[in-house]
């Protein structure tokens, strides 16, 4: 019967978009089997944890020490709690592909409100959220719109949200004239250079002019003074 549940190795990119998945799966089937193994220690379980992962997996969890911090461990790398909004975002986006039938496109649907962390709430909840998830999509600064996805837990609620747009918007609006302060000495002294050169090329212009009009002037009389008489 062992042989039976025993899980094929597990072997995932930490970053695959499908990682998640796998390892969902993997650690179901791997719980199962050793539910099975009569008479087994934790350290009996990390032995063969250690022995079911392929080597890029096992360096995740080589120092791990026991069975828990090593499941923790893969835990945290491989089902990285998804952000709400961006899977509610996902959700509310999707839509039936060409030759999706109604029952798998519901299918879809359903995994991804897996990601959603739809709960009971009251409707005032359920408003501040309904704010929060068109605030995030509406917004016009996609930077912002990174910046607030970063967060987490209880980082998600409308007012931290807001409260970190609010605290964003005023630096990006400080940095804008940060550099505007950092750009006016230097534009100061390019005008005045620009107006310095210009001058002076006036000046040469001037001089240079003065100087055709004298040797006009010197040629004529010396013309004059070789006419025949």
């Amino acid at each position: 019967m062992e042989k039976c549940l025993r899980p094929e190795r597990f072997v995932a990119e930490a970053n695959a978009p499908d990682s998640c998945k796998k390892w969902k799966h993997w650690k179901y089937t791997f719980t199962k089997y050793l539910a099975k193994l009569p008479n087994i220690t934790d350290s009996d379980k990390l032995d063969i944890l250690c022995n079911l992962v392929d080597e890029s997996v096992f360096e995740h969890i080589s120092e791990s020490g026991s069975y828990e911090n090593a499941i923790v461990i893969l835990q945290q790398v491989y089902a990285k709690t998804p952000n709400e909004i961006f899977a509610r975002h996902l959700l509310h986006s999707c839509k039936q592909q060409a030759g999706e039938s109604v029952d798998e496109y519901l299918q879809r649907l359903k995994v991804l409100s897996g990601d959603c962390n739809y709960v009971a709430v009251t409707a005032e909840r359920c408003r501040d959220e309904a704010i929060r998830d068109a605030f995030i999509t509406g917004i016009s600064s996609s930077a912002m719109r990174q910046r607030l996805l970063e967060g987490r837990g209880d980082d998600l609620t409308l007012a931290a949200i807001i409260d970190k747009a609010r605290s964003l918007e005023n630096a990006y609006n400080d940095s804008a004239k940060y550099g505007a302060t950092l750009l006016q000495p230097y534009s100061a002294v390019a005008t005045d250079a620009c107006q310095s050169t210009l001058k002076e090329s006036k000046v040469v212009h001037a001089e240079a002019s003065s100087c055709s009009a004298a040797a006009r002037e010197t040629k004529g009389l010396y013309t004059t003074h070789k006419q025949p008489k």
